[in-house]
């Protein structure tokens, strides 16, 4: 497992690699196959920061489905629906669950996985979203005036 951040002030187990820290350009091509966990946290609690995770993970999830790998969220946050709704992803209710959900996933379901991310990598990098809001606001603005 490879993990890429700052702040990291502690050893990490045997089989995590540390990889450093990119700007946004860079990290994008980092970031090539496997799973992109969206959880910075152990989950344990109730705190400000974890419910701040639960509404926040966009950018992280854009990053994720940009690079064409599978992201991974809590089943309980924004994200973890998005990702249920368009079967682009894998959720989790805690993070023990990630070696046997990855372990669960059959050759055909894992190849669904890709075919919906590649429909959303395309989306994310021709700005389809950003362009379908501006459409919506206009839309809604024609309405009023």
């Amino acid at each position: 497992m490879h993990i890429f951040g700052s702040n990291l002030d502690f050893t990490l187990p045997k089989n995590l690699e540390y990889m450093g820290q990119f700007d946004n350009d860079t990290l994008i091509s980092k970031l090539n196959t496997g799973y992109g966990l969206l959880w910075d946290s152990d989950g344990t609690g109730n705190t400000t920061f974890k419910t701040y995770e639960k509404y926040n993970w966009q950018y992280k999830l854009s990053l994720y489905l940009a690079s064409g790998i599978i992201p991974i969220a809590d089943t309980n946050s924004n994200v973890g629906t998005w990702l249920k709704n368009n079967n682009c992803g894998l959720t989790l209710g805690i993070l023990e669950e990630l070696d046997s959900t990855i372990i669960a996933i059959s050759k055909s379901q894992y190849e669904q996985l890709q075919d919906n991310i590649r429909i959303q990598q395309h989306r994310l990098r021709e700005g389809y979203y950003t362009k379908e809001l501006i459409s919506r606001i206009e839309y809604e603005l024609n309405k009023i005036f």
